[in-house]
Formats: structure tokens, sequence, C-alpha cells
């Protein structure tokens, strides 16, 4: 599983900076939250001038991909703002 605290890169290319949000409670309706990102390069080229990628991924389960998490969840994703 790629950890952010000690790899700033993979096969593809660098990563440039990340963010997350784990939530650990039960929820009965949306959740609004704001992520905070952490970037890595800092000085980076503007990202409207180089073939940058952002990545959203959202999942029930923190480590589904590796068969470790639970079956029963459900999610409901809306709306994305990306704003900086």
């Amino acid at each position: 599983m790629w950890d952010p605290a000690t790899a700033k890169s993979l096969d593809e290319g660098a990563i440039l900076g990340y963010g997350d949000l784990v939530i650990t409670q039960t929820a009965t309706g949306w959740i609004e939250a704001t992520l905070p990102f952490n970037w890595y390069a800092k000085d980076a080229a503007n990202p409207a001038s180089a073939p940058f990628s952002l990545v959203i991924s959202c999942a029930t389960s923190m480590r589904g991909d590796y068969l470790t998490g639970c079956s029963t969840n459900t999610m409901q994703v809306d709306d994305f703002e990306w704003a900086y």
C-alpha cells in the first residue's frame, strides 16, 4: 500500500502532493469535508502549463484492496470542488 509519509513517487512518476480523509464514525447524513494538501513539490511548475493528473479515489474500506475491509459498508459521494 502506498504510504504518503515514506514514498513521494511511483512507477508512473512523481507525486506532487496528497490529501486524505479517514472517517471512522458512522454517518447518518452527508458529511462536508475540506482536505488540506501536503505538498511535496512546492516549487513544481504551474499545473496549467504541464501535463499533471489529479486522482480522486474514494473507498468504503481503507484496506479493501488487500481484502481486509468490510463487505457491508456503503458510500455516496457527491460534488467535488478543486479550489486553489
